[in-house]
């Protein structure tokens, strides 16, 4: 029973409720991508983000309830990173900032505003016009 428990939830993440970064990918421009976990209730928040060199940052929430992710990858192959954890893939264009699922569906990411104002989504869901 505690090996099932543990597969999920790691108790020193329930204990310090800290950020867990699965993956890290820089680029030669300046860029970082992470993915990360951090316990949140009943399951972890787990998130992959883009913070290009000026500091500008889109981020993508991939599961707000998720289990533990002990495997996880970040390949870069050209302009698109390729994200996988707990079964998933996903395609992300750094220039573009359009992800995609293996199927191909369209998934909005966030875009955090340089004045500090509220996240927009940007995709399928938010297309905001600037």
């Amino acid at each position: 029973m505690a090996t099932l428990l543990f597969s999920s939830w790691w108790p020193v993440d329930i204990m310090t409720g800290r950020v867990v970064t699965l993956g890290t990918l820089a680029t030669t421009n300046g860029d970082v991508l992470n993915l990360t976990q951090r316990f949140d209730g009943d399951g972890y928040l787990t998130l992959f983000t883009h913070t290009n060199s000026a500091g500008r940052v889109w981020y993508f929430p991939i599961d707000g309830d998720a289990p533990k992710a002990w495997k996880t990858s970040l390949k870069r192959r050209n302009e698109t990173i390729e994200i996988a954890l707990l079964g998933h893939r996903f395609f992300y264009n750094i220039q573009s900032h359009v992800i995609n699922d293996a199927s191909g569906k369209p998934h909005s990411i966030k875009e955090i505003p340089e004045d500090g104002s509220a996240p927009f989504f940007l995709g399928p869901l938010g297309n905001r016009e600037k």
